[in-house]
């Protein structure tokens, strides 16, 4: 199968996700969202997630790939603070994150062990552990942006099939992930369970990030 054969399939996949959680989400009603403090930071991020995975998606099928790959790292941010906020963070450090002070990534990771309403101890912490240093090179302009950019003929985006695929991945492991808290914030177990079997059947997280 061709490069772009290949590519196109996944984006149209992912487009269709994009839908598919979108259906189940329009006109959820989070009841405890408008006292509760802590909640709405927590559901604030996972739909910047949601926003992000999308504009991965337009961005791919723009082929500005560096861009698309650029943004897994803020993705991954918001999940894994929607995560922590919601089920780890102390009402101090909840006050803290309204005002933008955070734990680092490896404290929320390791905090987190319910996140995807499963009972893993600290799921978030594999993805991190493993792509952490890559997806900062993407956001930041390291060499896995640099050298994607330069060959013999000059400088042009050159980014491998596989990178391109990973993340859109990466940008439909978000959305269900923000999906499953969003459903279960709004006490809709059965669609929080059809978001996570979908995921556990479609996405291989630990290799998501590219």
């Amino acid at each position: 199968m061709s490069i772009n054969l290949q590519i196109t399939r996944a984006l149209e996949k992912s487009k269709s996700l994009v839908g598919f959680v979108a259906e189940g989400l329009n006109g959820l009603k989070i009841e405890e969202l408008p006292q509760n403090r802590r909640l709405k930071l927590a559901m604030a991020c996972q739909h910047l997630a949601i926003e992000h995975s999308q504009a991965i998606i337009a961005l791919v099928d723009n082929k500005w790939y560096g861009s698309a790959l650029a943004l897994q790292r803020p993705l991954f941010d918001a999940v894994v603070r929607g995560v922590w906020l919601r089920y780890a963070a102390t009402d101090d450090e909840i006050d803290k994150a309204a005002e933008g002070e955070f734990p680092t990534l490896e404290e929320m990771t390791s905090r987190s062990p319910k996140s995807m309403n499963q009972g893993d101890a600290a799921p978030l912490k594999v993805p991190k552990d493993l792509w952490w240093r890559r997806l900062c090179g993407y956001t930041h302009g390291g060499p896995e942006q640099l050298l994607a950019r330069l060959d013999h003929t000059g400088i042009r985006a050159n980014y491998s099939q596989e990178e391109i695929l990973a993340t859109l991945r990466w940008s439909d492991m978000a959305q269900l992930c923000a999906g499953v808290q969003m459903a279960d914030a709004a006490g809709n177990g059965p669609l929080a369970q059809t978001f996570l079997d979908f995921h556990d059947r479609e996405i291989d997280f630990e290799e998501a990030p590219g």
